[in-house]
């Protein structure tokens, strides 16, 4: 399956960077991890999501709701990358709540 493919049928903008692109909305991983992409993502409270997001985006022809998708929703995880992962969602959640954050939701995907 070609991510990028799918993103881009689906309206959204695919940014290829090894590093973090500010202006993304979502990060796409295959896993939580240490690097500068995951941590400035999780810093800046962006979408950091499994790659089964956009396979069930392609499903249902649409950007769905996020949530489910979120790294910190997967079941069996290595403990450190649980930590990263609920880490990242709930420094999201903060940044939403205090609207710090002025993404909206479904926009790009890095």
């Amino acid at each position: 399956v070609e991510f990028r493919a799918i993103a881009e049928d689906l309206g959204g903008e695919v940014v290829e960077h090894q590093y973090f692109y500010a202006k993304c909305t979502h990060v796409v991983v295959g896993a939580p991890s240490r690097s500068e992409k995951f941590l400035a993502a999780m810093a800046s409270g962006r979408w950091v999501v499994t790659l089964e997001y956009l396979r069930e985006c392609q499903r249902s022809s649409k950007f769905l709701y996020e949530e489910p998708f979120e790294w910190a929703t997967v079941a069996g995880q290595e403990p450190r990358r649980r930590d990263l992962s609920v880490a990242a969602r709930r420094w999201r959640q903060v940044l939403q709540s205090s609207g710090a954050q002025a993404d909206e939701p479904s926009q790009g995907a890095e």
